[in-house]
């Protein structure tokens, strides 16, 4: 047996004792796979297994120096190890993957990572390691991924500048450095990296502008930046990014956090492939551009707390794969365009704490899909008097959203002396619009909330009174019947 085994899988086992020197007798093993089964320290007489080509262990202490004689290993993913990363890993040349996360090593990535020609995949997120990349790393020919990013929990990740010799690996698919320490701005040379289809610097802290480089980036199908300390304006140049599907370009909500500013480009809308774009909570200027009605694929626009001003165009309308439209907290004006109407597929739309005026149009009302519609701290109103509902008295109308649990809410609108001139509730869809219309008195004042239990998010509601607009948004909590009172009289 000892001489023609070759495959030894012992994860899950759960041996409390070190291996013994015979198992290191294993000569012909090329495939070692320890899990969490065996206690203690790796022997140093791991480095007899020359013929090793696939080893995972996960062990206490250090990784011995002796791990850079297993000259034909080609996967490598230690766990739980600590100490300082042996440069005999350096001769580890023939290695494909090397998988650092979930060790708490110190100190430096070796500068010998770079003998380490044949790697496809290097993981160094959540290993403890810190300090600067190594300008070696530009040796890494081959290299098709490569991840630093540091976990929310971590606290040591690496700094210092992006070498430049990062843009020798233009093999790399998938780049990740995200929520590092590093100082600086990106180098231009990250646009030589023309292979490339993920990249990810979110919470990096980044200084300096997005190089027009990026616009090289040919098969780029991801770009995420939020949170990234970068700022200036979106360079004209991401309209050349033809098969992106996802960009995050949000800033954080921090009274101090750094965003971009500048006009949206007009080149945006040459990302017909893109399915969701995030640029919140940035100071952008000006005006939302109409071509931005030529992203047909679309399922997701965020643009709320971004700066933009003037008029939504009218160019939403072409969005006919949009689920989510939030617009919210900018100083737009003007009517609430009739093509929203156009959106079928739409589930949320989110006007609020904007400068929109007038009455939204039944086509966005009558919406099949339309699921939440917030509407308050905007000038927007509802019209029915063309709509088939007859009324002597006072028309109120309400959009009420449900939360998860629909049944719990409930509603009245009653008067001075108690008398409950309409009511409603016990819905049954949960998360699902409601547009109510009824009929009352000019005396009915007292609108009531009610959310048995407090359970879910909390119901909300949008109520307009002869043209004028009161909002209650999911601030019902409690282990007893919750409810809110309203004067809509007021």
């Amino acid at each position: 047996l000892k001489s023609s085994l070759t495959h030894l899988n012992l994860r899950g086992t759960r041996i409390t004792e070190p291996l013994p020197r015979e198992f290191f007798e294993l000569s012909t093993l090329t495939y070692l796979d320890l899990g969490e089964s065996v206690g203690g320290t790796i022997a140093t007489e791991i480095g007899l297994l020359s013929k090793l080509k696939y080893l995972e262990a996960v062990f206490s202490g250090t990784l011995p120096t002796e791990i850079g004689l297993l000259s034909n290993l080609e996967y490598l993913n230690p766990w739980s190890f600590n100490g300082t990363l042996p440069t005999e890993t350096g001769k580890l040349t023939n290695l494909l993957y090397l998988n650092l996360q979930g060790n708490a090593f110190s100190g430096t990535i070796p500068s010998d990572v770079g003998l380490l020609t044949s790697l496809t995949q290097l993981e160094l997120g959540s290993s403890s390691l810190s300090g600067s990349i190594p300008t070696e790393i530009g040796s890494l020919s081959k290299l098709q991924y490569l991840n630093t990013a540091a976990g929310w929990g971590d606290v040591i990740t690496f700094n210092g500048t992006l070498p430049t010799e990062i843009g020798k690996l233009t093999s790399l698919l998938d780049l990740n450095l995200q929520a590092n320490a590093f100082s600086g701005t990106i180098p231009s040379e990250v646009g030589l990296l023309t292979s490339l289809a993920v990249l990810t610097l979110s919470r990096s802290s980044f200084t300096g502008p997005i190089p027009s480089e990026v616009g090289s980036l040919a098969n780029l199908t991801r770009l995420e930046l939020e949170r990234s300390s970068l700022s200036g304006s979106i360079p004209s140049e991401i309209g050349l990014l033809s098969k992106l599907e996802y960009m995050n370009i949000a800033a954080g909500w921090e009274a101090d956090a750094i965003t971009f500013n500048g006009t949206l480009p007009t080149e945006i809308g040459k990302l017909t492939n893109l399915l969701y774009v995030d640029l919140t909570s940035n100071d952008f200027s000006g005006t939302i551009p109409s071509e931005v009605g030529l992203l047909a694929n679309v399922t997701r626009l965020d643009l709320s707390r971004s700066g933009l001003s003037g008029t939504i165009p009218t160019e939403i309308g072409l969005l006919g794969n949009l689920t989510d439209l939030s617009l919210g907290e900018n100083a737009l004006s003007g009517n609430l365009p009739s093509e929203i109407g156009l959106l079928t597929k739409l589930k949320s739309l989110d006007v609020d704490e904007t400068k929109l005026s007038g009455t939204i149009p039944n086509q966005i009302l009558e919406l099949p899909n339309l699921r939440t519609l917030r509407i308050s701290g905007s000038l927007l109103t509802i019209d029915l008097t063309e709509a088939d509902f007859s009324c002597n008295e006072t028309i109120v109308v309400m959009v009420l959203t449900t939360d998860s649990w629909p049944s719990d809410t409930t509603w009245n609108i009653a008067t001075s002396q108690g008398s409950v001139a309409a009511s409603g509730g016990g819905y049954s869809d949960s998360s699902t619009l409601h547009l109510e219309k009824v009929c009352i008195p000019l005396d009915a004042c007292n609108f009531t909330l009610f959310d048995r239990f407090g359970y879910g998010n909390g119901p909300s509601v949008d109520i307009t009174r002869l043209g004028k607009a009161y909002q209650i948004d999911g601030t019902l909590r409690g282990t007893v019947t919750d409810k809110i009172d309203v004067d809509i009289c007021a």
